[in-house]
């Protein structure tokens, strides 16, 4: 007598003592029970004796009551549907430029750019607080233009959707962080290179506040305004001009932006 044995192999072996018709029914039953393909090829080895196909059939089935059944297969979760798009708010886009810096944004985001801007919440009658409020409401994502549109207390409590303000710089007094604190909304600035090391700088140099306040100085210094003026009206210059080298220069708080703005003069600070 022998013992049955299962091989797990590109083949499946069941040596048994049995003689058809039983081998095909048996070798059915097997392959259902056992999970082993037909096209796996059953090789049978054939006993003479009566009482090894006994034994042989005892065993197997013994091996295949102790044997656990192959367990179903998990079902496949059903596809998760596409969430809706986060509605995105841009304001007081006054010349038109912000859409582009949006782009990429446009698969996950519904995108509304606003070019006008409505009277500050605070200091509007009511109906232009009743239609800001309407403007506002249905957005999640509101990306606010420095101080242009303020974010008061009041105005912030009429707004149930909106979890995220987004504005340009690192500074906006106008948006009350206590009430947006409170109400679980965040809020979030766009970087500056000026805020990067010096030599990670891709164009390192004074920032634009800087900048523009120099050109203003220069711009008075310089009589531009007047002299554009005359010379539109068919005059010539009617001024003489201001040479700002050994002047006294006031500048009221030497922060990083005062101290920016009196480097390029050789000027005494006050």
């Amino acid at each position: 007598m022998f013992t049955p044995t299962l091989r797990d192999s590109n083949f499946t072996y069941l040596p048994l003592g049995l003689n058809a018709p039983w081998i095909f029914q048996l070798s059915l039953l097997l392959s259902q029970y056992l999970s082993i393909s037909l096209s796996q090829y059953l090789i049978i080895s054939l006993s003479h004796s009566y009482y090894s196909k006994l034994c042989t059939v005892h065993r197997l089935l013994n091996y295949c009551l102790q044997r656990p059944p192959k367990a179903p297969k998990t079902p496949a979760m059903p596809p998760i549907p596409p969430s809706p798009p986060i509605k995105l708010a841009i304001l007081d886009d006054y010349q038109g430029i912000a859409a582009r810096y949006f782009e990429s944004l446009k698969s996950r985001f519904d995108i509304t750019v606003f070019q006008d801007t409505l009277l500050p919440y605070n200091q509007a009658p009511e109906n232009i607080k009743q239609e800001l409020e309407a403007r506002l409401k249905p957005f999640v994502v509101i990306s606010a233009m420095r101080e242009r549109t303020p974010f008061p207390a009041t105005l912030l409590a009429k707004l149930p959707n909106l979890k995220l303000i987004v504005t340009t710089g690192h500074r906006n007094a106008s948006i009350d962080m206590t009430a947006c604190k409170s109400l679980g909304i965040k809020v979030t600035g766009s970087g500056a290179n000026r805020h990067k090391p010096l030599e990670k700088q891709q164009n390192p140099g004074p920032d634009g506040t800087t900048q523009h306040t120099i050109s203003l100085i220069l711009g008075l210094a310089r009589n531009l305004a007047h002299d554009d003026l005359t010379v539109k009206q068919g005059g010539w210059q009617t001024l003489t001009n201001t040479d700002l080298a050994g002047k006294t220069l006031a500048i009221l708080g030497l922060g990083r932006l005062g101290v920016n703005v009196s480097l390029p003069f050789k000027s005494k600070i006050l």
